[in-house]
């Protein structure tokens, strides 16, 4: 039929390219990314790892006029910065939209109650909802926000000729200055905003702990590591005129108030991070061990340490080298700290740490919510105000206002979109887009079917008519239906009061979790129940040609000899179904084979020999 009608096969062909052309061109491009960049393009769902999204979400996080803040810089075409604000005790939001000037890449940097857009050549203040031009720019280091603050020249550093900058990005006279800390190939160095320009103000001197160890009083062992390693950071927070530092290194915190450079500006080279001294023949260990809190009080007083306290001498139990789980922070105006500890086992619990001036004391603690993965800390102005954000691995945010009480949860970031919403809601949408593109390919074969083909079968005296792609489609989707609301129907009431949101916390840190076993019968029951129902349509159909789709239908599937097709052909066509649906993604291969076929057969068809035909009572035909 179709082989006589060159018109027809090419309008079926560039129907079909037409229809399929996005789900190609996006299924190609993903792979192409896949391929380059070797990891997973698309957002992940909740279960199955963690999303990339969160990455951003979480950083962008930040403390301003006391308000919780996330920055959306947008780089393409027209330059703008999106600010959403959110009240941290009631979430209440308001969003700040400023434009900002083409051709430049701004980074948010901000201080207190200054916040500022810099990019490479314009450095923009926010005052009052709106932007005004600073004439100096903030170059682009690699610091963290923490790593910004206001410093106050020393006396001694103060010259007849240093100029007032109260427009150029300073706090208030000109004695104190805006500074950042890079890091550099050589230590932490401080430059500040001096006499229109950056100057290097110094190397900070840290204790390098070069020559030996510290060894803990409760286990006798080498615990502390070389406190100015590669992977060291360090935080700053201002209260007043006063200057906070916290250094961060293997799982440790250190502490000191106030600034102090290397003498004459020299430069020390940072040794590698060792976290065992016996692979490392640089690292000259203590033979010793010290079995009081006096003995090591004393090492940690000893010159190389002046100015610093060990919040802990105990360091994080599973560090992985990165500052995710010890954060310096100021609470009230004075130093406080929080360490994170069992964040491998799911169940993480926060200690919280406050300085009395002389010595740290551990003053409470906190369980998080089962998952919480990523933790953040946040000060507001002057440290009088300050967060946690505890984010789980399906992104859900906690947030905890932490005082001199303690941590007290608190609703600010409840409402916060949360980023694992969106590969949900990209999954759902490419399903309905496919399937809406696979009904319009489907109803307009159908339509060229009924101008060109007759759907007339002959198989010796009888003649029998071809069921067309709309009804077969029709046909299978009541099928698919039934199928899909019975097991969801089941499975509803099998997961009723089911805490499906640990289930994925637990799959994404491949932990234990009495959800698993549950989730697992469960599991077990739904795809039972869901082999038996395909198993019972496909005897229906292997004895009377027919499933409740069909038989609603009048349609009915035989072999081309016109007989029953028996199980095995029924079970054969079935399997090839998921190749004509393109496991539900594309059905061009499917509706191409029937449009394209004299007996109008789908390639499941075509394996099992059958055909599917028009019959008004199916239960008569011999």
């Amino acid at each position: 039929m179709s082989r006589r009608k060159p018109g027809y096969v090419i309008g079926v062909i560039l129907l079909a390219v037409l229809l399929s052309a996005p789900q190609v061109i996006i299924g190609g491009g993903l792979g192409g990314l896949w391929y380059w960049q070797g990891r997973y393009p698309l957002p992940t769902l909740p279960g199955f790892g963690n999303n990339g999204f969160l990455i951003n979400q979480y950083n962008s996080v930040s403390c301003w006029k006391d308000q919780l803040i996330q920055f959306n810089l947008n780089q393409n075409g027209k330059s703008s910065c999106q600010i959403t604000m959110k009240d941290p005790e009631t979430g209440a939001t308001k969003e700040l939209d400023l434009p900002l000037p083409e051709g430049d890449r701004f980074l948010a940097i901000h201080i207190g109650d200054h916040l500022w857009l810099t990019g490479k050549s314009e450095t923009y203040e926010v005052v009052d909802s709106a932007l005004v031009k600073r004439p100096v720019p903030i170059p682009y280091p690699n610091t963290r926000q923490n790593q910004w603050f206001f410093y106050q020249i020393p006396a001694d550093q103060q010259g007849p000729n240093e100029l007032p900058n109260l427009n150029s990005l300073s706090k208030t006279d000109e004695t104190t200055v805006l500074a950042y800390l890079e890091k550099t190939k050589t230590g932490f160095c401080v430059k500040a905003f001096r006499n229109g320009a950056w100057n290097a103000v110094g190397n900070l001197r840290l204790p390098t702990i070069a020559q030996n160890r510290l060894v803990s009083p409760s286990t006798g062992k080498p615990g502390l590591a070389l406190m100015s390693g590669a992977k060291a950071t360090v935080q700053i927070f201002n209260t007043g005129d006063d200057v906070h530092l916290f250094l961060h290194n293997d799982g440790y915190v250190l502490y000191r108030k106030g600034l102090e450079f290397e003498p004459n500006n020299k430069a020390i080279s940072i040794p590698t991070v060792v976290s065992d001294p016996t692979n490392d023949t640089t690292v000259k260990t203590v033979s010793m061990t010290h079995t009081s809190d006096t003995e090591f009080a004393d090492i940690v007083n000893n010159p190389e340490w002046k100015g610093w306290s060990l919040v802990c001498d105990q360091p994080v139990d599973d560090f992985n080298g990165v500052m995710r789980y010890t954060h310096g922070l100021v609470v009230d105006g004075m130093p406080a700290a929080v360490i994170v500890e069992g964040t491998l086992s799911g169940n993480p619990i926060g200690r919280f740490y406050r300085f009395d001036g002389q010595a740290w004391s551990e003053w409470t603690t906190l369980s998080f919510p089962f998952g919480s993965s990523s933790f953040r800390t946040l000060s507001g102005q002057d440290g009088q105000k300050s967060y946690l954000i505890a984010t789980t691995t399906t992104q859900t945010m906690h947030l905890y206002a932490v005082e001199a009480t303690g941590f007290r949860k608190i609703i600010g970031l409840d409402r916060w979109e949360n980023s694992a919403s969106i590969g949900l809601f990209f999954y759902a949408m490419v399903l309905a887009a496919t399937s809406v593109l696979g009904a319009i390919l489907g109803a307009s074969v159908w339509i060229l079917m009924r101008w060109c083909q007759k759907p007339d079968y002959e198989f010796g005296v009888q003649t029998v008519k071809l069921a067309s792609v709309g009804w077969r489609a029709i046909a299978r989707t009541i099928d698919l239906t039934i199928i899909g609301v019975s097991i969801v129907g089941i499975g509803a009431f099998l997961t009723r009061d089911f805490d499906w949101l640990s289930l994925a916390e637990a799959l994404n840190l491949g932990v234990d979790h009495p959800t698993l076993t549950t989730a697992v019968r469960i599991v077990s029951t739904l795809a039972f129940c869901l082999a038996t129902m395909i198993g019972m349509l496909m005897v229906t159909q292997a004895k009377w040609g027919i499933t409740p789709g069909k038989w609603l239908c009048r349609l009915r599937t035989v072999r081309t000899s016109l007989r029953p097709c028996g199980f095995a052909r029924s079970l054969a066509r079935e399997i090839v179904f998921f190749v004509d649906c393109g496991n539900f993604i594309c059905w061009t291969p499917g509706i191409l084979s029937i449009a394209l076929t004299d007996h109008r057969q789908r390639l499941g068809d075509l394996v099992a020999d059958t055909i599917v035909v028009e019959k008004g009572a199916p239960e008569k035909m011999s």
